[in-house]
């Protein structure tokens, strides 16, 4: 089981940067891109089985966030959402 993190981890690693690619604006890709790369650095030798689902669900959080952040901006500024029963 432990075979599957590294290649589990390339691919969150991946889909933060084709995420920030798709997302971010271009003045703001490269920091946001440099600090990702820092945190995923950071915690390269993390062992622990909690501690490296605990990593992944952050940045899938994160993945999250920014698509959010995308469908957000792309809202008409005076758009009103309507309670849905």
């Amino acid at each position: 089981m432990s075979s599957q993190f590294p290649r589990s981890t390339l691919l969150i690693y991946r889909d933060m940067i084709k995420s920030i690619k798709l997302f971010i604006h271009e003045n703001r890709r490269s920091a946001t891109l440099a600090m990702m790369r820092k945190e995923f650095e950071k915690n390269r030798k993390a062992k622990d089985i909690n501690e490296i689902d605990k990593l992944k669900k952050q940045a899938a959080k994160a993945i999250a966030d920014l698509y959010i952040l995308n469908v957000k901006s792309q809202l008409p500024k005076d758009y009103k959402p309507q309670n849905i029963k």
